[in-house]
C-alpha cells in the first residue's frame, strides 16, 4: 500500500484508499462538472459515447450497471433473508421448511398479518423488493416479519392469514 496519496504525493491516503480525502473532494467536483457537461451535450455520462435509447449512458455502461445492480440487489435481499431465519419457509408444514431451493421462491411475510398497517404506519406506501429491503436493514432489521415460501404467503394473503398447508384449521378447508 502507499504511504502517500497517488495524486498529490504529500498527504496519506484514507485507509484502504489510494487517495487522500483533499483529493477525493477534488476529483468528486471534478467529477460532477464532467458528468454535467455530457449530459448537457446528450452523450453517455460515464464515457462519452452516443446514449443508448433514452437512458443517460451508453448500451455498454447500461448494461454493466445494470449487472452490477442486479448483484448489489440479491446480495441485499440475501443478508435481509438471513436476518430473519435464512432460506428457510416459517410454516412448519411447507415441503420448503427445511431450504428453500432458490431466493426467487423466498419472500417476507409479516408475523401478524399486518402489512397495510404497518406500510402505513411508517409511510412508505407500496415498499416492497430492494426498496423494502433497504428500509429493513437501516431500521436494523426489526422484529415482526418471517421467511416464508412464495406459496405459503400467497396461501396466507388469501386463507385469512393461515397457510393452507395446516390442513383443518385452515378456514377453507371448513366451508
Amino acid at each position: 500500500m502507499n504511504t502517500l496519496c497517488i495524486y498529490c504525493n504529500k498527504q496519506p491516503p484514507r485507509i484502504g484508499k489510494s487517495q487522500c480525502a483533499d483529493c477525493r473532494v477534488q476529483l468528486t467536483k471534478m467529477e460532477r462538472i464532467r458528468v454535467a457537461r455530457r449530459r448537457v451535450a446528450g452523450v453517455c455520462i460515464k464515457c462519452g459515447d452516443k446514449r443508448y435509447l433514452n437512458f443517460v449512458e451508453c448500451e455498454y455502461c447500461h448494461n454493466i450497471n445494470a449487472a452490477r445492480r442486479r448483484v448489489v440487489q440479491h446480495n441485499l435481499k440475501l443478508e435481509t433473508l438471513n436476518a430473519y431465519g435464512g432460506l428457510r419457509c416459517a410454516c412448519s408444514k411447507c415441503p420448503y421448511a427445511i431450504a428453500i431451493p432458490a431466493i426467487q421462491f423466498a419472500t417476507l411475510d409479516h408475523i401478524n398479518n399486518d402489512g397495510a398497517k404497518h406500510r402505513k404506519e411508517v409511510g412508505v406506501g407500496s415498499h416492497s423488493g430492494k426498496t423494502f429491503y433497504r428500509y429493513l436493514k437501516q431500521q436494523g432489521f426489526p422484529f415482526g416479519l418471517q421467511v416464508m415460501c412464495f406459496n405459503c404467503n400467497s396461501g396466507r394473503q388469501l386463507n385469512a392469514g393461515i397457510c393452507p398447508h395446516m390442513g383443518d384449521e385452515s378456514p377453507i378447508n371448513l366451508l
